[in-house]
């Protein structure tokens, strides 16, 4: 039974229930869901804002077990929520983002489609017309496979192609997963109207039956933004393979995210791909304070923005100055430089300022406008 409150304009109820969906758990990084379902049962008011919230994004977890483990497949949660959407449809409207878990528990994936859990997400695609953010996470739950990250071939790629929604969706996030470069182009070829890609600890591995510069169907290229965190070598390959250097001919954001270690060799993959961006407008690093960092002056200047994050100066800093500094002769597009310092110490050396300050006053930035640096005492991970 709902109670009798104050009329309120609609404005002040839905930022009271925002207000308590940002509270985040300090344990889990997860809102407080109890205080979202007390909300509900308070008034009537609530209820447009709270449903918001509690549907807004859906974890739907599935694990790929032997023929003999089908009636375990699907979570609890996950069952309940497709029996909701099936007897109650307009809930799915409220679905921003959906994360599909797979758990793998063997590699012969081809009795998956016959699994009455496949035939119920296959089902459930349709209903999610309103979608934002499409998350794959793979894991290899193999007790004997090192990594954790699940190896995906061309069967699974298809298998996983049944259950993506077929309306469009603007951003496609990819996490724990290893795969050739063609099979990242068949993967994404079901969901063609994506405009942002997000790859989190995935690694393209190298085909050694020389498939890497073959011709694929491609898709038409519209992804506008890559963001590529926690995955050093995914750049190597894009760098070697024809279709996938294809599908970001149009990438006008590229951000680098999350990375705790920087391989040495990570700096000439980046002056290999990003000048061959022809549209590219901004590039962002976002860097942890203990990495050894090489840059590749390439990376640095062929975008006409440029935005580093640092949670510390102290070795991103020269390491910065040194790329400008290198190959005078190349051409620099740079018009903007945005520096982001966080957890930043009074006493830090003044000199890492003045190596950066003579590195931007040469000839060849004469077309930069703007340089902006921004001091902070937190970190946000």
């Amino acid at each position: 039974m709902w109670s009798k409150m104050p009329t309120l304009p609609q404005e002040l109820i839905d930022h009271i229930v925002d207000v308590v969906h940002a509270e985040v758990s300090f344990r889990t990084r997860r809102p407080y869901w109890a205080d979202i379902l007390a909300l509900l049962r308070a008034a009537r008011c609530f209820g447009a804002r709270c449903r918001k919230h509690l549907f807004g994004t859906v974890c739907i977890e599935l694990e790929i077990t032997p023929p003999s483990d089908i009636d375990k497949t699907l979570d609890v949660a996950s069952l309940r929520f497709l029996e909701l959407v099936r007897h109650t449809p307009p809930l799915a409207d409220l679905v921003k983002h959906v994360y599909y878990g797979l758990y793998f528990e063997l590699r012969d994936v081809s009795h998956i489609s016959s699994t009455t859990a496949w035939h119920m997400l296959r089902k459930l695609a349709p209903y999610l017309t309103r979608l934002e953010l499409v998350t794959l996470y793979c894991y290899d739950s193999r007790e004997s496979t090192e990594g954790f990250c699940m190896s995906l071939d061309s069967q699974i790629v298809r298998a996983i192609g049944q259950i993506i929604p077929s309306s469009p969706f603007p951003k496609l996030s990819l996490e724990k997963m290893e795969l050739l470069p063609v099979h990242l182009v068949d993967l994404l070829t079901y969901c063609p109207h994506i405009i942002s890609l997000e790859i989190n600890e995935v690694s393209l591995a190298y085909d050694y039956t020389g498939d890497n510069n073959a011709v694929r169907p491609a898709v038409p290229s519209k992804i506008e933004e890559l963001v590529v965190a926690e995955a050093d070598s995914f750049l190597f390959e894009v760098v070697g393979h024809n279709a996938c250097r294809t599908l970001f001919a149009s990438t006008r954001r590229l951000v680098f995210a999350g990375f705790t270690s920087w391989s040495d060799d990570l700096g000439a993959p980046l002056g290999e791909f990003i000048p061959r961006l022809r549209t590219l407008e901004k590039v962002f690093f976002r860097l942890s304070s203990h990495l050894d960092i090489d840059f590749d002056v390439r990376a640095l200047l062929h975008a006409p923005s440029l935005c580093l994050e640092m949670s510390d100066s102290s070795n991103s800093m020269p390491a910065l100055s040194r790329a400008l500094m290198q190959s005078p002769s190349y051409p620099s597009k740079l018009r903007r430089v945005t520096i982001i310092v966080h957890r930043f110490r009074g006493d830090s050396s003044i000199v890492e300022w003045r190596e950066l300050a003579s590195a931007l006053d040469q000839p060849r930035f004469a077309a930069l406008e703007a340089l902006c640096i921004t001091f902070s005492s937190n970190f946000s991970d």
